[in-house]
């Protein structure tokens, strides 16, 4: 008798087949649960603001956590940024954000959102919206901001002014919506919180 007729004759070359096929599922299988674990799981928080007396500047901070203490995710890979303000009138404005770990723009790069890859563990911090003390409206900040602050397309007025910021990486994305309160000229009461 052969090698192939004994394994048929005992029924262990279908265990075989089989343990094989398993085996290959099972590597399958872990493999993509190990990478979909190292895929950046970014989070969008409120970052603070600005201690300035006479302004202040709201920030957003974008983070890149860790699922389990061993198992950092991937840089978020150049990573951009959009803002989308609604205001209370009901239109929209919609500009590229600035990322405050990037190098003050030129000129030339006003008009451009910033890129930035946030490590592992890391954060990256947005500032979406400014406030002059005195003044009953704020406006939006993005690069261009960086030349002139008061920027007239980008008045946001009203109380309550609906923020959503979106965030792309190569492989993944991210929105966050948040309020962005605006009650009077104080800067004291210029505030921003998740929605």
């Amino acid at each position: 008798m052969t090698p192939a007729q004994l394994l048929e004759a005992s029924g262990f070359a279908g265990w075989t087949i089989g343990a094989f096929l398993l085996g290959m599922a099972s590597s399958f299988m872990a493999t993509r649960v190990y990478e979909s674990l190292k895929t950046p799981r970014l989070r969008i928080v409120v970052g603070g603001h600005t201690p300035e007396s006479d302004h202040r500047l709201l920030h957003l901070r974008v983070e890149n956590p860790a699922i389990w203490w061993r198992l950092s995710p991937r840089p978020a890979a150049d990573s951009t940024a959009a803002l989308h303000f609604t205001r209370s009138d009901g239109t929209m404005l919609s500009i590229p954000a600035r990322w405050t770990e990037t190098p003050t723009p030129t000129p030339n790069e006003a008009y451009l959102g910033g890129r930035l890859t946030i490590l592992p563990r890391g954060k990256g911090n947005i500032p979406v919206a400014i406030k002059v003390q005195g003044q009953n409206h704020c406006y939006a900040y993005a690069n261009r901001s960086c030349f002139g602050a008061e920027i007239e397309e980008w008045i946001l007025d009203g109380t309550q002014i609906l923020l959503r910021c979106e965030v792309r990486s190569g492989e993944t994305g991210k929105t966050g919506v948040f309020l962005i309160s605006n009650p009077g000229s104080s800067v004291d009461e210029f505030s921003i919180h998740p929605r």
